[in-house]
């Protein structure tokens, strides 16, 4: 997936309030706490869980009503319907356990230290949020028919990026996808996700992206994937990224992941900041850094 924001002559105005705007927004403040129920249950109603916290616990303790494998390319994933207190919601349940040392992960791409995990669902949701960011869906660790896995909340009414991309969409609307876009890029070279496709970003009637499905994420190799893919960044998601200690890196994926792989996240961490401080230096804060408060809805 190449997707580039692009700011057509007419629009430069948007990207230039954003711009102005950024110094005063944090998207750490806008996410789950302070905007309520946003989650849709499966008969299209809101959901009732007020933040994170609420949406974890009852990851974590609804009961199984109904299994069943999960259409759309997932492999080895189950849909589950989950009911606790007169409460029914969707999660998706994975429980893929590989590591391999050498592995094509694409034609002609080969992934050194390839592991392929449920556990890498838990620990790309805890880092986005250590991170600000509110773009990876409530998911914990639980053990369901005797089998390990990851427990995501399931995105209802959500369109994949294969059909989306199609849409006559006005230029603004394309300008606020393409940022989102832009930050999952970057988020995807932090955590070395080596799967991103057309199929495992979910847009919402609202036009939020989700993103979704990073089993295949986090191995030890510590340089970039795709630096190439590295664009613009969200200024409150830029000064988390330079600025939260390493402890609380370390403390967010510690329960899920191994001493090498943590490593991998802090030195492509570093290696994240140094590339966009030299194009912040080159190119100057205007053409490096936006604002999500305007590009992400609820």
């Amino acid at each position: 997936m190449k997707t580039r924001a692009a700011f057509p002559a007419g629009l430069v105005a948007v990207a230039f309030l954003a711009s102005a705007a950024a110094g005063t927004a944090d998207t750490s403040q806008t996410g789950p706490g302070t905007q309520g129920p946003r989650f849709l249950g499966p008969d299209g109603g809101r959901l009732p869980f007020q933040d994170d916290a609420e949406a974890l616990e009852f990851l974590r303790t609804a009961k199984v009503v109904r299994s069943q494998p999960a259409k759309g390319g997932l492999s080895g994933a189950r849909k589950l319907l989950l009911e606790r207190n007169g409460v029914r919601a969707h999660a998706v349940f994975r429980d893929v356990a590989i590591t391999r040392f050498v592995c094509e992960v694409a034609e002609g791409r080969i992934q050194r230290h390839f592991r392929d995990h449920h556990a890498n669902e838990v620990a790309a949701y805890r880092l986005a949020r250590a991170l600000g960011l509110d773009t990876v869906p409530p998911t914990v660790a639980r053990r369901i028919g005797g089998r390990e896995g990851s427990l995501q909340l399931w995105i209802e009414g959500a369109e994949a990026e294969r059909t989306f991309r199609e849409r006559d969409l006005p230029p603004v609307e394309r300008i606020k996808h393409n940022m989102q876009v832009e930050q999952m890029n970057v988020f995807d070279n932090l955590i070395n996700n080596v799967d991103r496709n057309n199929g495992n970003f979910l847009t919402v009637a609202s036009g939020a992206v989700w993103w979704v499905d990073h089993t295949r994420s986090f191995s030890r190799v510590p340089s970039l994937p795709e630096e190439s893919r590295v664009g613009r960044i969200d200024r409150a998601f830029w000064l988390r990224l330079r600025e939260l200690p390493d402890e609380r890196i370390v403390k967010a994926l510690s329960p899920h992941l191994e001493e090498p792989e943590i490593e991998g996240v802090l030195q492509r961490r570093r290696l994240l900041v140094a590339l966009l401080e030299s194009r912040l230096e080159e190119r100057g804060p205007g053409r490096v850094l936006f604002s999500l408060a305007y590009a992400r809805p609820r």
